[in-house]
């Protein structure tokens, strides 16, 4: 696709690889079917993804291109959909490739020594508005018990729905059961 006077195009980041699940910036799942540069756009040094979206009322065509250069059909990839939609192209920088699981647990999952949210019970400058127009302080009872369940090092169930969580990551396991509910 490039011919002596184009430059090469420059190399994709190295988190992306064909067949990798990934997610735009509305949450819509895809899988990357091609990686490089694109015949329809402006400039052939610049880089993209050819995804597939699970939605196939997402996209906006079948892999396939017009070649502003050439005015010809360039297909970059072909979607297991029929309709015709299913493929975008999307610059690396707008893919979101998810967090692997033990981030996630980290971030969501505060450690016993953590600073509390609610000290006294109450959240400070966090009011209500009752009724009457009054204000009534939001109370947080039972902070250092409910933490007490959720240390990543006891945790026996955990939810990460919505978290884009794409690999394990440097998880520590305790049993070979663990090892086995990881795989």
């Amino acid at each position: 696709m490039t011919d002596s006077t184009t430059p090469p195009p420059p190399p994709l980041p190295s988190v992306l690889s064909l067949n990798q699940r990934v997610r735009d910036s509305d949450g819509f799942l895809g899988t990357i079917l091609y990686l490089g540069p694109v015949a329809s756009s402006k400039s052939l040094t610049e880089q993209y993804a050819g995804i597939e979206w699970d939605d196939d009322t997402r996209g906006k065509h079948d892999g396939s291109v017009i070649c502003k250069r050439t005015n010809a059909l360039v297909r970059h990839f072909k979607c297991k959909s029929d309709s015709g939609n299913a493929g975008s192209f999307m610059k690396p920088a707008k893919i979101d490739t998810g967090v692997d699981l033990a981030t996630t647990l980290q971030s969501r999952y505060v450690k016993q020594s953590a600073p509390l949210l609610a000290p006294d019970d109450k959240f400070a400058g966090c009011f209500a508005q009752t009724k009457k127009g009054g204000g009534k302080q939001i109370e947080f009872l039972g902070e250092r018990k409910i933490r007490s369940y959720q240390q990543v090092e006891e945790l026996e169930k955990v939810a990460v729905r919505g978290e884009g969580v794409c690999g394990v990551g440097d998880v520590t396991v305790s049993s070979p059961r663990d090892a086995r509910l990881l795989r």
